[in-house]
C-alpha cells in the first residue's frame, strides 16, 4: 500500500499539476498572446496590384507567397503567351 501511495505521489507529482492561479495565469498569458497575433494580422499592409486584375488589394498573411498573391489578384487581361 505505502508502495503505491507514493508512486501515485510520484505521478502527480511530475505529471504537470498546477494550482488554479498558475492555471489561469497560464490561460490569460495564451489569450494575450492570440490578441497580439491578431492585432499584428490586422495591422499588416495589403499587397497591391496595378493592371487587369479584378481585385487590386489582397490581404497580407503569413503564408502569402507571390504565387498566392496573383492568383489571388485575379487578372482578367488576355495574353498571348507566344508574344513574349
Amino acid at each position: 500500500m505505502a508502495v503505491a501511495v507514493s508512486l501515485l505521489v510520484f505521478l502527480l507529482g511530475t505529471s504537470g499539476c498546477m494550482t488554479r492561479s498558475a492555471a489561469n495565469a497560464k490561460a490569460q498569458a495564451a489569450f494575450a498572446a492570440g490578441q497580439q497575433a491578431v492585432t499584428r494580422q490586422q495591422t499588416a499592409p495589403p499587397c497591391a496590384f496595378r493592371g487587369d486584375v479584378k481585385n487590386p488589394s489582397v490581404p497580407w498573411a503569413e503564408e502569402l507567397t507571390l504565387a498566392k498573391a496573383l492568383m489571388a489578384a485575379e487578372y482578367t487581361g488576355l495574353w498571348d503567351h507566344t508574344q513574349l
